[in-house]
């Protein structure tokens, strides 16, 4: 009776064939799919999180909302322009995409009328403050043009600094970009990633916005654009 115990002991703690390990290690990868699966769909959007990160959401409404006339007066305070991308020094430190800070400048859903124009030009502003439009012919700025600006100027550092400084691998510079401009599928996960650093690269990439756009409609079912602006702090000073 003790020999049989024994046989079915060491029989169950006998390793596993060839066969039973790749059975196993589906069945694990399985989990762990069905578990991540799980997790991205509990991530949901809130004005908690759209609060906490009120500068990232505070550029990404300024750069894409379709705003009224109302509304971008009323908000005037608290709106980011943003800015062109322009090249520093060929020798200078490595940039990355997302240098040019995105902004009203970009938004192709604006129609400047003669009023916001006043209002956003020199005329407006004193010694002190700097946030003005320079040329209202000039917009929308072109987002993807701007990475194309970046990319090049990268390139360049490249074949700079790799005589000069431990070597940066061109390729690595193309995939990084071509991962950002052609990225069509975003988890949940990778939205609140993205989010979290602070990551704006990712506004030249229009399935990122759309996704991101959607899930703030779909998730906050009280969602307006006068809440949020109402209670964020002044962005700039006048």
């Amino acid at each position: 009776m003790q020999d049989n115990t024994e046989n079915k002991i060491s029989n169950s703690l006998a390793p596993l064939g060839s066969k039973g390990l790749v059975r196993l290690e589906k069945s694990i990868g399985l989990t762990e799919k069905i578990l991540k699966e799980q997790n991205d769909r509990l991530f949901i959007l809130n004005w908690d999180i759209i609060f906490e990160h009120s500068d990232f959401f505070n550029r990404f409404f300024s750069t894409f909302y379709s705003f009224s006339e109302g509304e971008l007066i009323d908000f005037y305070k608290k709106l980011e322009l943003g800015y062109e991308f322009t090249s520093p020094s060929i020798d200078s430190e490595p940039l990355g995409v997302g240098q040019a800070l995105y902004g009203l400048q970009y938004n192709r859903n604006i129609s400047w009328t003669t009023s916001l124009k006043e209002l956003y030009s020199e005329k407006h502003s004193n010694y002190f403050d700097f946030y003005y439009i320079k040329d209202f012919t000039e917009l929308p700025f072109d987002i993807k043009k701007q990475v194309s600006s970046h990319y090049h100027f990268e390139q360049a550092q490249f074949l700079y600094h790799q005589y000069s400084h431990e070597p940066k691998e061109s390729l690595e510079i193309k995939n990084q970009y071509d991962k950002i401009l052609f990225k069509k599928q975003f988890t949940n996960n990778e939205i609140i990633t993205i989010i979290n650093q602070y990551d704006l690269d990712y506004f030249c990439n229009e399935s990122f916005v759309i996704n991101l756009m959607n899930k703030i409609i779909k998730d906050i079912y009280d969602f307006n654009i006068a809440k949020f602006y109402n209670k964020i702090r002044t962005t700039h000073s006048f």
